[in-house]
């Protein structure tokens, strides 16, 4: 990976960064395989405002079914439930005509489920 883009990568990561929405849109412009692999293994990751950073950057990316899939895969993912809202509102910014199945679940049957 080049040293600019992991230095993007690390500005996301960190947590004092203020700019960080900044430099996750920029790692979105890169628009390469490699960021894309690694916005979505941070998307998978233990942090969700990390994971929330990495869907942002996946939005301005021509990834759309990828970044889709891993965005989905945190809305269902049970350490993510308090921050469920977050990652669903990131799904504004992506074309989802080919998602219905995707949103019917989230917007109905997850709202319908009984929290524990």
């Amino acid at each position: 990976m080049q040293e600019e883009t992991q230095k993007l990568f690390d500005k996301i990561c960190d947590p004092n960064e203020k700019e960080a929405f900044y430099f996750a849109e920029k790692l979105g412009k890169i628009n390469t395989e490699e960021v894309k692999d690694k916005l979505i293994e941070l998307v998978k990751g233990d942090n969700w405002e990390i994971a929330y950073l990495a869907c942002k950057a996946l939005a301005k990316t021509s990834f759309n079914n990828k970044a889709l899939e891993a965005i989905f895969t945190a809305i269902r993912d049970k350490k993510n439930q308090k921050h469920q809202g977050a990652f669903v509102q990131v799904l504004e910014e992506f074309d989802l005509s080919e998602s219905f199945v995707d949103i019917f679940r989230v917007y109905f049957l997850e709202t319908l489920r009984p929290k524990h």
